[in-house]
């Protein structure tokens, strides 16, 4: 039997725990928020998974329009300029708010940021969480505060199946739980349920994102744009005892940032050092599926003191 919970028609309705729905049902207090989510709160998302920080313009010899520039480099085109101008500008902002929910970001001991250097950044500008764990460590963070937000009413084991409209006009939720199936009233409705990474063979993301948001904002009439493009981590590590439709364990751009250097089963350099320490985000599909890319025999110009230190997750993997 369908079961209706009208008590949280007035909520705004959130679907999904990674940093996004986190983050926006901690932004909404003390507005009051139900927050969906489809495995424990914030365990299922690619949000706990990444190792990289967070880019902002923080250092003497930075500055915002120095970020910009480097971004549309490597954009290589396809970036919306005044778009990316106000994320960029936005950037330390969104640390500070970050640190009011609870996150403490990697500090020298006078208390300055360590700042890293990654993909197509040409100033130390990477904000990290504990090392290379920096989306666990901030995930972490953001699910013990929204634990102690009393607006915020959490729903654990939920999968939204379908949205819903009346006189075309979103008014709720269909959805799927352990008990049986629910329909949620709602007008207020924030998708925030991750990418489709999931859906590939090989991949570094939880194998439940399956673009279940993009599906949900199709059916409910949503125009979908920039479908072809996807985002892939360039490396990972290749494990003895991977097996297809299991995600790959992923190496931190941290790693190259920090001056390693990829190399080919034949020891020769698959990136060459003249083109800079770190991948940029926008390679070509056939550079990356070229047959000169089998798996790499490992990193050189790694000095030992990081995969301990500033390198754990890597290191453990």
């Amino acid at each position: 039997m369908m079961e209706y919970l009208d008590r949280f028609a007035s909520h705004v309705v959130v679907v999904g725990s990674g940093l996004a729905g986190l983050v926006t049902a901690l932004t909404l207090a003390p507005q009051p928020v139900l927050l969906l989510t489809r495995a424990a709160l914030g365990a299922e998302s690619s949000s706990a998974w990444a190792q990289g920080g967070i880019a902002a313009s923080l250092g003497d010899d930075d500055s915002v329009g120095l970020h910009l520039a480097d971004t549309l480099a490597a954009g290589d085109g396809l970036c919306d300029a005044d778009v990316a101008a106000a994320i960029l500008a936005d950037a330390p902002a969104a640390m500070a708010s970050l640190e009011s929910f609870g996150v403490q970001f990697d500090r020298s001991p006078d208390g300055a940021y360590l700042l890293g250097l990654e993909a197509a950044h040409s100033r130390h500008r990477i904000a990290h969480v504990a090392g290379d764990g920096s989306g666990a460590a901030i995930v972490h963070a953001l699910v013990e505060k929204v634990s102690r937000t009393p607006s915020i009413t959490v729903m654990e084991g939920i999968e939204v199946r379908r949205l819903l409209k009346t006189d075309d006009v979103l008014s709720g939720l269909i959805c799927a739980s352990r008990s049986g199936p629910l329909v949620i009233p709602a007008t207020r409705i924030v998708l925030a349920t991750g990418g489709l990474g999931g859906l590939y063979e090989t991949t570094t993301t939880p194998s439940g994102n399956y673009g279940q948001g993009i599906m949900l904002a199709a059916r409910a009439g949503a125009k979908l744009a920039d479908m072809e493009f996807v985002q892939f981590h360039p490396t990972a590590l290749d494990a003895a005892n991977w097996s297809a439709g299991r995600p790959l364990a992923l190496v931190s751009e941290a790693v190259r940032g920090e001056g390693a250097i990829l190399v080919n089963d034949r020891t020769s350099v698959f990136w060459p050092i003249n083109r800079g320490p770190s991948l940029p985000h926008a390679m070509s599909l056939p550079e990356l599926s070229a047959p000169k890319l089998p798996k790499a025999a490992g990193c050189s110009s790694m000095r030992e003191r990081l995969w301990g230190k500033a390198l754990p997750t890597v290191s453990r993997e």
